[in-house]
């Protein structure tokens, strides 16, 4: 069934294979997925190393490029053909995880989708890492509770290391993630605070649906909502109109961007890289960085 509730028709225990948890005495709401898990993680169980334990869900020593993806007519093609079926099944679900309560699994997702159409072994090998780090972190998920700021507030990054950058964006309301996504720029940034600035267009284009969406509810707060980049020089270009001479060719995320600041709907902070938590969803992390990340999207929610 989509949508389950107790007993007492009061609390929603269950919809579309959610589960939500409602603690009155502590004020707090969470939202985890630990029985889909459980269920792909048994349909797929041969791919599991439960032997081995990952602290992050890609390494970051390999690098995953579609230049890997093997040749029509080569032994590796041939070998990946009864193997693709099931890439693209753990895939979907790992999509399907990030989107919903797994915030943690959006970059490694979003990597392994590009690849579903031609796998190489090495994205795979990948696959399977990222199945065995779901098995040691099947009960974790989203938290909600009052008792810290409600304040809407974003977090914009970017990863230039590739042809086509990597934005990541991750919106917080009292405490916890309500958004996040991470995309491929469509165009080829020239310098790291180009990619920087048009992942902060990207971002500040989902704060004004989730400002709209508050707005309608009765819950936003005055003033401008904050949104946290760790680029100095993408932060000066938001608020200086001058810089346009040097970035006429990102004519239309220039200008969409320095109206809302002008009109004090956004208003870009920096934030030090290391409390950067979009970072998490732009590349692949050491396992300290990512840890310190991850612990602020979601949690151990096992009852």
């Amino acid at each position: 069934m989509p949508m389950c509730v107790d007993d007492h028709g009061r609390d929603l225990l269950r919809v579309l294979g959610v589960r939500v948890h409602r603690n009155r005495r502590a004020r707090q709401l969470t939202l985890s997925q630990s029985l889909y898990v459980g269920d792909v993680l048994s349909k797929h169980a041969p791919y599991v190393t439960v032997a081995r334990r990952f602290d992050a869900p890609l390494s970051t020593e390999d690098k995953l490029t579609r230049d890997q993806c093997p040749p029509e007519g080569s032994q590796e093609r041939t070998d990946m053909q009864p193997r693709q079926a099931t890439y693209m099944a753990v895939v979907g679900a790992l999509l399907w995880l990030a989107s919903f309560t797994r915030p943690d699994l959006a970059h490694a997702a979003s990597v392994l989708a590009r690849f579903v159409s031609n796998p190489a072994h090495v994205h795979f090998l990948a696959m399977q890492r990222v199945l065995t780090y779901l098995h040691h972190t099947r009960d974790m998920g989203l938290r909600y509770s009052p008792d810290v700021t409600a304040d809407l507030q974003t977090y914009s990054d970017a990863d230039w290391s590739t042809k086509f950058s990597t934005a990541g964006c991750v919106a917080f309301l009292y405490g916890c993630a309500v958004h996040w996504h991470t995309r491929l720029q469509r165009s080829v940034s020239h310098s790291t605070a180009e990619a920087e600035y048009v992942a902060a267009s990207m971002a500040s284009r989902e704060t004004c649906f989730l400002r709209e969406l508050l707005l309608e509810f009765g819950r936003l707060k005055p003033g401008p909502t904050t949104l946290f980049m760790d680029s100095k020089s993408a932060i000066d270009m938001a608020f200086d109109p001058v810089a346009f001479k040097k970035t006429k060719h990102i004519l239309r995320d220039a200008e969409y961007l320095r109206d809302l600041v002008a009109r004090q709907v956004i208003v870009p902070r920096h934030v030090p890289s290391a409390e950067q938590v979009a970072d998490a969803f732009t590349k692949a992390l050491p396992r300290l960085v990512f840890h310190a990340l991850r612990d602020r999207l979601v949690c151990d929610v096992a009852h």
